[in-house]
């Protein structure tokens, strides 16, 4: 048997299956401070709210009803962005590559403004063109 904190051992304690905050977060990979903000909601708050309190701080506990219509708020709401690496964790060719690229775009972009202001549609959708390629392999990378 593992070794809970007070207050899990307290939460286990009252009759039914109830959760803390953080508990329900860890069940569906969310951080805690989602729940936290979620907890004036009317239906997604917890059903359980104080008369119990652990360290004079009121302790909210959900059931398994409202870990499902969290995990259904948080499916629906889901729009999770792959996090681009930081420079520091891209290897040094693909920094080099990174780097090329960007000095690329800099300078079609800047050409591209000096032929708009002359009148040079040909050149201008010329540069676009090459512009969009630079952004396709920089998305790539």
């Amino acid at each position: 048997m593992t070794r809970q904190a007070g207050v899990t051992r307290f939460i286990r304690s009252l009759p039914g299956n109830l959760y803390s905050g953080p508990e329900v977060a860890r069940i569906l990979g969310v951080h805690d401070k989602q729940i936290q903000r979620l907890r004036d909601h009317p239906e997604l708050g917890p059903s359980k709210q104080a008369p119990w309190s652990f360290s004079k701080r009121p302790l909210y506990l959900y059931d398994q009803k409202d870990i499902e219509s969290l995990r259904a708020y948080f499916a629906e709401r889901s729009t999770v962005v792959k996090r681009q690496p930081k420079d520091r964790e891209r290897s040094a060719e693909n920094r080099r590559l990174r780097t090329a690229l960007h000095s690329k775009a800099y300078y079609h972009r800047k050409r591209l403004n000096e032929l708009a202001e002359a009148g040079d549609l040909d050149g201008v959708a010329k540069h676009r063109e090459i512009l969009d390629q630079v952004a396709e392999e920089l998305s790539h990378l």
